[in-house]
């Protein structure tokens, strides 16, 4: 090499003597066993390594200063040895106490994932009930008498029905109906009740409603849109054949003109017999 560079004569195994090339540069030895470096003429360094031995020391390739040289049936120690690494430094936990060496810090689960494994919150997988029914409200196909409409858009397992009858004895009225779909549904039908007090054979004081596919009727295919058409006809065609309002069906079947009286007469608000009916026309 040219002026200025370095030589490497030994073995990194053992020893690394960096002798400069020119003749008045003290040389640089480093013992990799963890000796404490020194800097000799390299006039002497060169002299030690033609002799090799020197006033009873041990020959070899190391200078006289190093009498710490290992043996040759001894492997020398690496520079990567478990000795010569250092130890990972403790990390405190959050608590404030500190942690086994060379372990991380254990972080909460993020929110997300927290609901994901199950807890309570709005990311929880939606029931076979809610599914159904959001099929069921996508596909309706509603006449132009009836509205529906949900107190809580994020709840499609409960809302109102509105039937205004353009047609027949109930014409102009409004009546307002509720539905609570169960986590049975579809297998399950829909309770369905009249919140608007009527004057019908097929629906009593208290809002039952007596219509066969609510009943032993109901079928899984049967759909939402189904069960508000069979509530619209009850308002078209009253059945007399299978009441709920006996009163109301009986006159039904003996004085059709007496019957339209009665249900005008509700519609309007007031009395039938002893019972108050509260005005429901729109």
């Amino acid at each position: 090499m040219g002026h200025g560079g370095c030589s490497i004569p030994y073995p990194l195994g053992n020893a690394l003597d960096l002798v400069p090339s020119g003749r008045d540069h003290p040389a640089f030895v480093c013992d990799l066993r963890g000796q404490r470096p020194c800097l000799i003429h390299p006039r002497r360094a060169q002299q030690k390594r033609n002799t090799g031995r020197n006033d009873g020391e041990q020959s070899g390739p190391y200078p006289p200063h190093l009498k710490m040289a290992p043996k040759k049936s001894e492997a020398p120690t690496p520079p990567w040895s478990d000795a010569v690494l250092r130890r990972p430094r403790r990390r405190r936990t959050q608590a404030g106490g500190r942690a086994e060496a060379g372990k991380w810090r254990k972080y909460p689960k993020p929110k997300e994932e927290e609901s994901a494994g199950g807890t309570k919150g709005s990311s929880k997988k939606a029931s076979a009930a809610q599914l159904r029914i959001q099929k069921d409200i996508n596909e309706l196909n509603l006449p132009k008498t009836c509205d529906i409409s949900f107190s809580d858009p994020d709840d499609l397992l409960n809302f109102k029905l509105v039937i205004c009858p353009d047609e027949g004895f109930y014409k102009s009225g409004k009546f307002v109906f509720s539905f609570k779909v169960g986590q049975g549904y579809p297998h399950d039908p829909p309770k369905v009740k009249c919140e608007t007090m009527v004057y019908h054979p097929n629906i009593d004081l208290e809002g039952n409603v007596c219509l066969n596919i609510l009943r032993e009727d109901w079928k899984p295919v049967l759909t939402i849109n189904s069960i508000i058409y069979g509530l619209q006809y009850l308002f078209l065609e009253p059945n007399p054949e299978d009441p709920l309002n006996k009163e109301a069906a009986e006159v039904l079947q003996n004085n059709r003109r007496l019957f339209e009286q009665n249900v005008q007469r509700s519609m309007r608000g007031g009395y039938i017999g002893s019972t108050y009916f509260e005005r429901c026309l729109k």
